[in-house]
């Protein structure tokens, strides 16, 4: 996630219009998405692995935030953990698990409470809108902030849960980790309840 922390600021909040989370199924939406991921997130546009979903956050016509979702890392000894894992299982049950890869809140409509908003409405959409385009509804989110610019303050307006740090490695683009010796933080959200884990 790349958006500053300022959800529960102590200023005056204006007031915010109607959220609505299209799905981009179009070749032109993916690209908008992607073209405001490029000029303004700090990690770039990004690329996804296995199944993917773009969220599209409108607020009154305009474009308020993208949210870009994909498979889940594949080994991750603090959620693995946290949701009582072992390889086997892991291994069964992984694709239930998704990844907010890419979270932006364009600047120029940023103001306090957006962003928690934002993720708050795609949260909500998430479950229908992926099992709509993908035939399954995922039963856990994961993301990640870096601690050295990111409190989390979004993800704990949203009740996610923090599971620890990941090890400090960096997906490269030919599919294999490189340390890059900047842990981050991990976090969870159960979208439905895990009956078996």
């Amino acid at each position: 996630m790349n958006t500053p922390d300022n959800s529960n600021s102590g200023t005056q909040s204006q007031q915010l219009g109607k959220l609505t989370v299209q799905v981009a199924h179009s070749a032109s939406q993916w690209r908008q998405a992607k073209v405001a991921l490029g000029r303004e997130h700090g990690l770039g546009e990004g690329s996804e692995a296995g199944d993917r979903l773009c969220q599209l956050v409108w607020e009154e016509g305009n474009l308020v935030a993208v949210l870009v979702w994909c498979a889940a890392a594949w080994h991750l000894p603090g959620r693995d953990q946290t949701v009582g894992w072992d390889p086997v299982t892991r291994s069964k049950r992984l694709k239930l698990v998704v990844q907010l890869r890419r979270f932006l809140v364009l600047e120029a409509t940023r103001r306090p409470n957006l962003a928690s908003q934002c993720l708050g409405a795609g949260l909500r959409e998430l479950g229908s809108q992926w099992e709509n385009q993908h035939g399954y509804r995922p039963l856990l989110a994961e993301s990640f902030s870096d601690p050295e610019s990111h409190a989390g303050t979004v993800c704990k307006a949203t009740n996610w849960v923090q599971a620890g740090l990941t090890k400090g490695y960096s997906q490269n683009p030919n599919d294999y980790y490189i340390p890059n010796d900047r842990p981050k933080k991990l976090w969870l959200k159960e979208l439905a309840p895990m009956r078996t884990r």
